[in-house]
């Protein structure tokens, strides 16, 4: 399959309906690892690009400044994405998974990929019906959570999603708390 516009919406459109389905479709292309770094950085820069237009559409109220310049929010980007690709890997091999880093790299820049699409018409919809995002806001984190269990389960080869889920939220929990007590001394935070 070429990887025009059109086909990607089709493979974003066929995991929204299967996302095992889509995500399998996603590894057959014939990418070899150097096109899989390129849909990494795409995966980056897409998001910073929509988050950046969506500050410029919708207005932050009075006062309020956007935390991070657009190259700032890249890399933070890139690097927590980095860190999901690493954990997606390590964590899913340690529990018996067949997954590579390729194919690791590959699905969580489809994730988020996909995600980009959601985030974009929640945009839209943000503009036209602000009492409505918020609420989509909620249902495509869900979505977010359902397409990240669902992909690990196919990349892996696991056969369970309930204990992939609890997986997941578990390595999120440990490297949440890394990453708390790794940046604690940079934030300032002081004993209380």
């Amino acid at each position: 399959m070429k990887l025009t516009l059109s086909n990607v919406l089709s493979l974003v459109g066929l995991t929204l309906r299967d996302p095992r389905e889509g995500l399998r479709a996603v590894l057959s292309q014939p990418l070899g690892l150097s096109e899989r770094w390129l849909v990494f950085a795409l995966s980056i820069i897409l998001p910073t690009l929509l988050i950046a237009a969506g500050t410029i559409l919708i207005p932050m109220p009075d006062g309020a400044l956007f935390p991070f310049p657009p190259v700032t929010l890249a890399i933070l980007q890139g690097v927590a994405m980095g860190v999901m690709v690493v954990l997606t890997y390590l964590v899913g091999r340690w529990r018996g998974g067949r997954g590579s880093f390729a194919d690791c790299l590959l699905t969580v820049s489809w994730l988020q990929i996909v995600m980009v699409a959601m985030q974009a018409a929640l945009l839209l919809v943000e503009l036209a019906l602000p009492p409505l995002a918020a609420i989509l806001s909620i249902v495509a984190t869900l979505l977010m959570f359902w397409l990240l269990t669902n992909f690990v389960v196919e990349v892996h080869g696991f056969t369970s999603l309930p204990m992939t889920f609890l997986g997941i939220m578990g390595a999120m929990f440990v490297a949440a708390f890394l990453f708390a007590l790794i940046l604690a001394p940079f934030l300032g935070v002081q004993n209380v």
